[in-house]
């Protein structure tokens, strides 16, 4: 908490039985490594909504399956995610 790293975590966390569950590791790791994997998580997000739920989101869509709102005053979230 002091070097605030604590985050929120994506929508498709929450429950165990989500399609996209799998991407809770994808992001556990750009959050725990930055910028060795951060770069392509959005571009993950995007293609799996898109082959699960034939959804093509938005900006604003992926910022809130990511919780970057709530995530803000954590360390470098939102720049991590851009």
């Amino acid at each position: 908490m002091k070097e605030k790293r604590v985050y929120k975590q994506p929508i498709f966390a929450s429950t165990p039985d989500a399609p996209e569950i799998f991407l809770t590791s994808e992001w556990l790791a750009a959050v725990a490594h930055g910028a060795d994997f951060a770069p392509t998580f959005k571009k993950q997000i995007l293609d799996n909504y898109k082959l699960i739920y034939g959804a093509e989101l938005k900006d604003d869509q992926v910022a809130a399956i990511l919780e970057t709102e709530s995530n803000a005053p954590a360390s470098r979230y939102a720049e991590l995610f851009q």
